[in-house]
């Protein structure tokens, strides 16, 4: 991913989930190498800035703010009061 500069491998054949990254596994490294070329080759436009040199530089790690309110809205669960069955002659 570009945020955080963090690269992910997965071997699909024994792990279709995806579960177990294997970017830092040394039995993969040839791969991942040979993946980072392929794509520092096929870079354009804006993407050269990822680079610097051969070094892929990404950009700083993303923490996504916390919501503005934490309340119970949009829960499942009983509602009390239950909501009307029939409409309100008022909404019409």
């Amino acid at each position: 991913y570009a945020a955080g500069n963090r690269f992910e491998l997965y071997d699909l054949a024994d792990d279709p989930d995806e579960t177990r990254d294997l970017s830092d596994d040394s039995g993969h490294a040839a791969v991942r190498l040979r993946l980072q070329k392929l794509l520092r080759e096929h870079l354009y436009g804006t993407d050269a800035l990822f680079l610097d040199g051969d070094a892929f530089v990404g950009l700083p790690p993303y923490d996504p703010p916390a919501p503005d309110h934490r309340d119970l809205y949009l829960q499942r669960g009983i509602h009390w009061p239950p909501p009307p069955q029939e409409p309100r002659p008022d909404f019409a």
